[in-house]
């Protein structure tokens, strides 16, 4: 996972759009990623998904990771906490 999220931060420098658009079409195509993403707009103050990525990709902290875990092995289950 670290390898994917320092290739998306070098592609993020290169074309922070693309990158919002590429992020915002996997989410539209994983229904249950963009439900957990819009619930976590809401509990942080966001409106929406769109202005979440907003800030992540282009906001005055600009790179920040969101990764979306479909499914936690038994280690990684006990050490989770939900934000």
């Amino acid at each position: 996972m670290a390898v994917q999220i320092l290739e998306f931060s070098l592609s993020f420098e290169s074309s922070p759009h693309s990158v919002k658009g590429i992020v915002r079409d996997a989410l539209a195509q994983r229904p249950d990623f963009l439900l957990r993403g819009q619930e976590y707009a809401r509990r942080n103050g966001f409106e929406n998904v769109d202005l979440l990525l907003e800030r992540m990709i282009h906001g005055s902290n600009r790179f920040n990771a969101f990764v979306a875990i479909d499914e936690l092995d038994e280690e990684h289950h006990r050490n989770w906490t939900p934000s």
